[in-house]
This record gives C-alpha cells, sequence and structure tokens, in this order.
C-alpha cells in the first residue's frame, strides 16, 4: 500500500470513502474531532464499520480515550488501529487482547518516539511505523521541511526496514500545490518510505503515481537478464547490477504480484 488518507468520523467523509483512490482509508478519531464531538465520532465510526465497508480501513484512535475506543471497536472487523505518539511498545501491554487480528500503525511524531525508534521498530505489536511531523516540528520548535526533518525520516526509515516493518511518510499540509506536494513525495521516495500519509483526496493521485517507482516489465527483464547470465555483476546500458540490486527488483515484483 502506498497511499493511506485521513478521513474525520463525521457521516459526510465516512460516506466518501467507498469512492477513495486512496489504497486505505485512516478514520480519524484524534485531531480533527474536537474534545465535545468525541463521542459522537465514535459512535459514527462504529456505525460505519458495521456497514462491513470493502475498503481497507484503519482506525487512528485518541490516547486520551484509548480504552473506551479499543472496547467499543474490537467487535468490528477492519485492517487495524494507528496509535498516535506511540513512544514505547510496553505502553500497550495492557491492550494487547484488542489487537489480536489487527494491524498497529504506530504514530511516531515526538521526540521520545524517535529517541525509542529501534524499540518501536522492533516491537512485535507494531505492523507498520509513520511519521507525524507536525507534532514533532511543534514539540521541538524547529521549522517543518525536508532539511530539518532529515534525520526523523531517516531514523524511522532505517529502523523500519532493518526490522522488515513497512515506513509511511507524514502529510502534507499544502493542498493547492500541487508541484510542492511532487516535490515532498519525491523526497519520501529517494528516502526509501513506502508509502504516504494524506488529508487531501486530491493528494492521492500524485502519491500512487509517484511510489509506482519503476517500470516492472523493465525490471522484470533486468532480472531475466540477470539469472539468464548466472554471473555475479550484469551490465545493461552502462548501468551494473549485482546481486543486491536483483534481490530488490525481485521484492518489488513479489509485492506487486508479478511472477
Amino acid at each position: 500500500m502506498k497511499s493511506f488518507m485521513f478521513v474525520p468520523s463525521k457521516p459526510k467523509m465516512l460516506e466518501k470513502i467507498a469512492a477513495s483512490e486512496a489504497d486505505a482509508c485512516i478514520i480519524d478519531l484524534e485531531d480533527s474531532i474536537s474534545e465535545s464531538d468525541k463521542e459522537q465520532a465514535l459512535e459514527d465510526a462504529c456505525g460505519f464499520l458495521a456497514t462491513k465497508p470493502e475498503k481497507t480501513i484503519y482506525i487512528r484512535l485518541d490516547g486520551n480515550h484509548l480504552e473506551e475506543e479499543l472496547r467499543k471497536l474490537c467487535t468490528f472487523s477492519f485492517a487495524g488501529y494507528m496509535i498516535p505518539k506511540f513512544e514505547a511498545s510496553h505502553d500497550y501491554d495492557s491492550y494487547t487482547f484488542y489487537f489480536e487480528g489487527k494491524d498497529i500503525i504506530a504514530l511516531v511524531e515526538t521526540p521520545k518516539g524517535i529517541a525509542n525508534i529501534k524499540e518501536i521498530a522492533s516491537s512485535p505489536i507494531v505492523t507498520m511505523i509513520a511519521f507525524g511531523a507536525e507534532d514533532f516540528t511543534s514539540s521541538i520548535g524547529m521549522k517543518n521541511c525536508a532539511e530539518t526533518l532529515n534525520y526523523a525520516r531517516s531514523a524511522i526509515v532505517t529502523y523500519g526496514k532493518a526490522f522488515g516493518k513497512p515506513v509511511i511518510d507524514t502529510p502534507s499540509f499544502i493542498i493547492d500545490d500541487l508541484e510542492f506536494l511532487e516535490k515532498e513525495i519525491q523526497v519520501a521516495v529517494d528516502m526509501g518510505f513506502d508509502g504516504k500519509l494524506s488529508i487531501h483526496p486530491r493528494q492521492v493521485s500524485k502519491i500512487n503515481e509517484l511510489f509506482q517507482l519503476y517500470d516492472l516489465d523493465s525490471i522484470k527483464g533486468i532480472v531475466a537478464q540477470y539469472e539468464a547470465v548466472g554471473q555475479a555483476v550484469l551490465k545493461i546500458d552502462d548501468k551494473v547490477y549485482e546481486k543486491m540490486h536483483i534481490a530488490h527488483f525481485k521484492r518489488i515484483l513479489k509485492e506487486r504480484g508479478i511472477n
């Protein structure tokens, strides 16, 4: 999955999920919902899940209402939970019963989360890791831009890949400037992220487009040539391919169901 779109838990927003081009939708019970509307948002999410949507659905929980939300949501069938401000897996030891059969996306968005990224990435309860730059930069008092976020992003990608966890980049809050969005997405692609969060439908198609990293027919041909030659190094059009490149290409093909 490449694109993950946040959807506020409000009836008019939830109705649009079926038509979304995003690979997965994340029903939001946290930042996009005012405190006075939290209870209703949870009821609306439960009502939507009761319709058994075909879309891949995650729920972003609210850390202040975690137990109540888990208790009401656990009976429904959906992909999993996103846990905000995830800082250590042992913080959720008392909730593991609710996590059975569900993916857990650890949303890392605090300095402590970055400091503990190895523990988070190696945790057996964590399925994916996502980055939340807005809260991270706000808590530090730093500018939110590619240059200042390089360390945090690199840490998430490095440890996520080390422990076999997909990593999802922070959303862009610039909605109307698609050129700026394209640059942001390209940074995520170049750094090795597997996908990107979004906050608006118009961002989704560009995320899907730019995370389609390779011409699949081309890399399938390179793999075939490498295996046919049977040597450690293959040179095609002044580019050199070794076994680590071929292993990477095979993983991409396997992810897309291409033999």
